[in-house]
């Protein structure tokens, strides 16, 4: 059971690495695996926005019950940022993906708490529509993240 465990934890970095490489390759500055302050999860990818927006990407190749980490990582959030902060899920397509995304308008906790669910093919366009800018590295309510040069713009 145990080598199970390690062969689905590497899965699941591996696909983070996916998407990080997605959004390096299209030259879009993020942060990756960053702490925050008062929220006891790490956030997989963040990046801002114009306007003090920030976007929370949590990376998910598969969901079974893992999007409510995403959802607990949006209340902590939101009470750093307010309304400017918003959680997206990033997954592969699929049932899961698809059972998921027809219950978010049905369940008040995952209506309030995310913004919504990006397929990781799709990943590179969503992210493109949006007006991100560099990484706000001095943001005191950040304590901690992994950042590479080529992710800092």
């Amino acid at each position: 059971m145990r080598e199970k465990q390690q062969t689905n934890c590497r899965n699941g970095l591996d696909f983070e690495h996916e998407a990080e490489d997605i959004l390096t390759d299209n030259g879009i500055p993020f942060m990756s695996q960053v702490d925050f302050k008062n929220i006891n999860a790490r956030c997989d990818v963040v990046l801002f926005g114009r306007y003090n927006k920030i976007y929370n990407l949590s990376i998910k190749r598969s969901l079974r019950e893992r999007y409510k980490l995403s959802a607990f990582e949006q209340v902590g959030l939101q009470q750093l940022y307010g309304r400017k902060a918003k959680t997206y899920i990033v997954t592969n397509r699929g049932r899961e993906a698809e059972n998921l995304i027809a219950r978010i308008p049905k369940s008040t906790d995952l209506k309030n708490n995310l913004a919504g669910v990006i397929y990781i093919d799709e990943l590179a366009d969503f992210v493109n529509g949006m007006r991100i800018v560099a990484p706000k590295v001095k943001d005191k309510r950040i304590t901690r993240y992994h950042a590479t040069r080529s992710n800092l713009g």
